[in-house]
């Protein structure tokens, strides 16, 4: 059940195939960048537990990786609520 998880991830990634490429008279036009191939790379397989602050990680770095490959002005914001160390707590206890 695992290994089949795993196993979909990978091809679908960096195959450089879908739909969204943009096909123009030079081959540059037509591979997807490194840096966005290597971001979907660096996904954990399908099903692993992430935490809040791994995924705000991981959508901040594709944040970068977008703006630089894409040359977009201006700031892209990612954030996330991550529950504070004592979040197990009752409020009003000491």
């Amino acid at each position: 059940m695992n290994s089949s998880d795993q196993s979909r991830s990978g091809p679908a990634v960096g195959g450089g195939e879908g739909g969204t490429n943009q096909r123009g008279g030079n081959s540059s036009s037509q591979s997807v960048n490194p840096l966005i191939v290597g971001l979907f790379e660096s996904l954990p397989p399908e099903g692993t537990a992430w935490t809040s602050e791994e995924a705000v990680g991981w959508l901040q770095a594709a944040a970068a990786n977008l703006r630089i490959v894409y040359k977009i002005q201006g700031n892209i914001l990612v954030t996330g609520e991550v529950p504070p160390s004592n979040y197990d707590r009752v409020p009003g206890e000491n």
